[in-house]
């Protein structure tokens, strides 16, 4: 089914399914690596601590790794939270 979402939505944008898998498997190759190390981190006795643990160390793996290898969706929001907060800086300054 994405294959065929990919296929139609690129001939509307002219961007082809190779492109687009192109431009998104460093997510999913950073994602899978993340993964499985996390997968290898032993379990402990609560299920709702490993659910805890394991989103918090994917979350900081994944935003660290895509800093150090510079990846455009991590450049994009970064500058969209910078624009945020100076925003609402400027907006308590004229308070």
């Amino acid at each position: 089914m994405s294959f065929v979402n990919m296929y139609y939505s690129g001939r509307l944008i002219a961007y082809s399914v190779l492109e687009q898998i192109e431009t998104i498997s460093p997510y999913f190759i950073l994602a899978g690596l993340i993964g499985v190390g996390i997968w290898m981190i032993p379990v402990s006795g609560s299920n709702l601590v490993d659910i805890c643990l394991d989103t918090i160390l994917f979350i900081f793996g994944f935003l660290s790794l895509s800093s150090v290898f510079g990846l455009r969706a991590f450049k994009e929001i970064t500058i969209i939270i910078r624009a945020l907060i100076d925003n609402n800086l400027k907006r308590i300054n004229k308070c």
